[in-house]
């Protein structure tokens, strides 16, 4: 029998359909104005695909949301949304380190991560903080991986001083160079070819000689004296 019909196959991506769509969704609510919808399609991207680009999205969305319920003074609300997305992200994979094509034979290693830090008494609001080299333009929403990481930082508020912590694998004192300019804290680290650099808000401004620094098995010390 003759059959004068072609059969064509077309391959399609799923996981990445579902995304979008799930996306969309949320996307929709978002600008209907309907919160609460928008937050559940939000958390249930972030759940489950948590490294994808739509899940960048979704997680800066739920910031936005919980902002906009915090300068209308609804804190409780603010407060459950960070929640949420917090232990989201803790059920989540927090870092890790894969090969990318960078063009022309080059491979690369994209570093990325981040860690939520919360107030001990629960006021304050938690902030993400991404480290790495994998960066996410806002506008464009495209990823690049950049020669400068940025390091884990950590800021601790003591009674009489604050300390920032920063992680950096195999750096010593004589890699690191540090400048204040008044509560901005910029580092800047080169070993080889690797290279960190990073601005460090800090919660009050200090001046220079307040300052004491030590950099022992990778974990960079500053002193911040009150």
């Amino acid at each position: 029998m003759n059959n004068n019909y072609a059969t064509r196959h077309t391959t399609i991506d799923i996981d990445a359909a579902t995304r979008r769509l799930q996306l969309h969704m949320g996307e929709t609510w978002f600008e209907r104005g309907k919160l609460f919808q928008a937050v559940d399609a939000y958390l249930k991207i972030n759940e489950e695909y948590p490294d994808s680009a739509e899940s960048e999205i979704s997680q800066s969305r739920l910031m936005t949301i919980s902002r906009g319920y915090e300068q209308l003074g609804l804190l409780r609300l603010s407060h459950s949304v960070l929640k949420r997305l917090q232990q989201t992200i803790t059920a989540t994979k927090r870092s890790g380190v894969f090969d990318v094509d960078a063009g022309v034979g080059k491979n690369t290693k994209a570093d990325y991560g981040f860690s939520m830090k919360a107030g001990l008494d629960g006021d304050q609001e938690p902030r993400i903080e991404p480290f790495g080299n994998v960066h996410r333009d806002e506008k464009t929403s495209e990823t690049t991986v950049q020669e400068v990481s940025e390091p884990l930082v950590d800021v601790i508020e003591e009674n009489d001083h604050i300390l920032v912590l920063v992680q950096m694998p195999d750096f010593a004192d004589i890699n690191v160079h540090l400048e204040l300019n008044g509560d901005i804290l910029v580092l800047h680290a080169e070993k080889g070819s690797k290279k960190y650099h990073k601005e460090i808000m800090l919660p009050r401004s200090f001046e220079s000689k307040a300052m004491e620094k030590s950099c022992r098995n990778g974990i960079l010390e500053v002193k911040l004296k009150m």
